[in-house]
């Protein structure tokens, strides 16, 4: 699927063990200036409040990763999610102010369980509780 100058926002899942407030994927995705903002998952092991990616390819050029909440006990990835068997790629694609809240969260910008993620011109700043997780697997995040 490609999503081209189109903005994800707004979207809401609740539930234990959710997936994805905004996109969750299992295939190969590429969003081109297409803004993933103030999405939410919400529950006990909530993940990926923007996105969820699972085994598949998630290309973001130009689009932003902003404002998304995984919120709930052990919330993962307030932005991003990436599975160990997952691949996300961002290209001028910044990931700020996102947030993993609860007891025992981590990664409010990017949560990689052992998967890929590769960067070029996209910062990861901002984020609560940390930028990339504890201990981070996405090079050159804190």
């Amino acid at each position: 699927m490609t999503l081209n100058s189109t903005p994800v926002t707004g979207n809401d899942v609740t539930s234990t063990n959710g997936q994805g407030g905004g996109i969750a994927q299992a295939g190969t995705i590429t969003l081109y200036r297409s803004q993933v903002t103030g999405n939410t998952d919400t529950g006990t092991n909530a993940t990926g409040g923007g996105i969820y990616n699972t085994v598949g390819s998630v290309q973001l050029n130009s689009s932003p990763v902003t404002d998304n909440t995984a919120n709930g006990t052990n919330s993962r990835g307030g932005g991003i999610f990436n599975t160990s068997a997952g691949t996300v790629t961002l290209t001028g694609s910044s990931v700020t102010n996102n947030r993993a809240l609860g007891s025992g969260a981590n990664g409010g910008g990017i949560f990689n369980a052992s998967g890929t993620v590769t960067r070029s011109a996209s910062p990861v700043t901002g984020n609560q509780p940390n930028n990339c997780g504890s201990p981070s697997t996405v090079p050159g995040c804190s």
